[in-house]
């Protein structure tokens, strides 16, 4: 049974590969046309087998044709890797067209040669032709398809012309393959082949599609288990698609939740970077608080100090505040006295100016009122004059103020006449006391009067009065004495 079955219209000859192999121990096998290997490696597995020392070629483009499909680089990668484990030893794979490769061999070096490419009448004529000459003495040929009658196929024309020239045989199973000897020495093995008769022919035809049917019947229980063991491995395979699916929706998941995690690491470590920037300020904000409260102490204790003194002022000034008040309540207490004296004197001023006296004085006043100011000056040095009771600012008494003296002019001045414009409301001036010392009289002469039965002399007087803001006021008074 050959060891390595692919899909190939060649299945059903694989067992009369081997015989051929054994019978006819080529000592140069070439096969023209490969694809996936299948008739070729049965070649190479009896000659490894058999232990034969034939050198086996395999030329091919590996591209396919019209007849048997184009194909991939797959197929010769697989090609190669099965020839380079098991024959790399005697086997040896020709990548080139069969024109190309002719060159690589010389006349009558080929024992066997296998026609397996193009199906054309014209391509295989062309190549039985030109690799003709290669073939030794010994030279047997192979046919595959000559029972094709399809498609183009032609292998079946080329046979049926050259098949009576020479020895051969045909094989009817898997598609038709014809046998060949056109060298002038048969090998032994292969001479019982080529002379039997029709019924000998007829049972070895059975025999070995009998031997075909059961490679063949083994390559479809293969395939059957190869498509059933692919259909579960397609089934698993779905599986495994759908788990790989899950598994990428949670790595999908897993990603995010990976990135945001990254993220949020990324933004925990800038949140503890700041934090660690903000406990290092902190840290040298404590150090500073700490000598500003070294600072803030001894300013404490300077403040401290000087809220004792200020406590100690306020006591001062508290007893202070309590003598000024003491001191206040005196004042008011003396002008409550000379509020009262002041009300006084405005009644005797009052009932001296409605007095008979004063009212015949007025032509004497005014008079007065038109002797020069320095007269006037210089009589009221001699005069008697009455001073406010307390020499101080507006407004102002002071406790201890002396009371007004009045004096008269000596006897050589002349009287001072008052000034109108010093004519003013004596209700609404600050007036004092009247001195009790007699003034001296003007230096008018004196005149007895008889009044009430009695003697008098009577003198005439001017009296000046000032009030707090310095402005005087004369009056004349007539002094009656005994």
């Amino acid at each position: 049974m050959p060891k390595h079955i692919p899909e190939s219209a060649w299945l059903e000859h694989g067992p009369f590969a081997f015989w051929l192999i054994e019978a006819a121990k080529p000592r140069c096998l070439v096969e023209l046309g490969t694809h996936n290997g299948y008739s070729y490696f049965a070649f190479c597995q009896a000659v490894k087998q058999l232990g034969l020392e034939t050198k086996c070629h395999a030329i091919d483009s590996w591209q396919g044709d019209e007849h048997a499909g184009f194909y991939g680089e797959e197929v010769f990668q697989l090609v190669s890797g099965i020839n380079a484990q098991d024959y790399a030893s005697f086997s040896r794979l020709t990548r080139s067209f069969f024109q190309e490769a002719l060159q690589q061999f010389e006349d009558g070096s080929i024992d066997l040669l296998h026609i397996d490419g193009r199906h054309t009448y014209e391509d295989v004529l062309e190549d039985y032709s030109s690799w003709r000459p290669k073939l030794s003495e010994r030279g047997v040929v192979l046919f595959h398809d000559t029972r094709v009658r399809e498609r183009g196929f032609g292998v079946f024309r080329l046979w049926a012309e050259i098949a009576e020239a020479h020895p051969s045989f045909e094989f009817h199973h898997g598609h038709g393959l014809g046998v060949l000897a056109v060298g002038p020495e048969i090998p032994p093995g292969l001479r019982p082949l080529f002379s039997s008769d029709p019924a000998e022919r007829e049972a070895i035809r059975a025999a070995y599609e009998r031997l075909g049917a059961a490679v063949s019947q083994h390559y479809q229980l293969a395939t059957a288990a190869r498509d059933q063991a692919l259909e579960d491995h397609s089934a698993e395979l779905e599986t495994v698609r759908e788990q790989l699916s899950e598994h990428s929706v949670a790595l999908s998941g897993a990603r995010q939740a990976l990135a945001a995690g990254q993220q949020e690491q990324e933004e925990l470590g800038r949140r503890l970077r700041e934090a660690e920037e903000r406990a290092d300020n902190a840290e040298a904000s404590l150090q500073a608080a700490g000598a500003q409260l070294g600072t803030l102490q001894q300013h404490s204790e300077t403040l401290q100090e000087h809220a004792r003194a200020l406590r100690r002022t306020a006591e001062v000034l508290r007893a202070e505040l309590l003598e000024q008040t003491r001191l206040s309540e005196q004042q008011n207490n003396m002008i409550a006295l000379l509020t009262g004296q002041e009300q006084a004197a405005r009644e005797t001023l009052r009932q001296l100016q409605q007095s008979t006296l004063w009212r015949s004085m007025g032509p004497v006043r005014r008079g007065l009122a038109l002797i020069p100011e320095p007269v006037r000056r210089r009589m009221r040095g001699r005069s008697g004059t009455i001073q406010p009771a307390l020499p101080a600012p507006p407004g102002h008494f002071p406790a201890a103020a002396a009371p007004p003296t009045a004096s008269l002019p000596d006897a050589g001045e002349m009287p001072a006449l008052p000034s109108p414009d010093h004519n003013r409301d004596k209700g609404a001036q600050e007036v004092a006391a009247v001195s009790s010392s007699r003034p001296e009289p003007l230096p008018w002469p004196p005149r007895r009067i008889s009044t009430n039965g009695s003697d008098m002399t009577r003198r005439l007087c001017i009296f000046s009065f000032y009030d707090p803001h310095g402005v005087v006021d004369d009056y004349v008074v007539y002094l009656l004495e005994k």
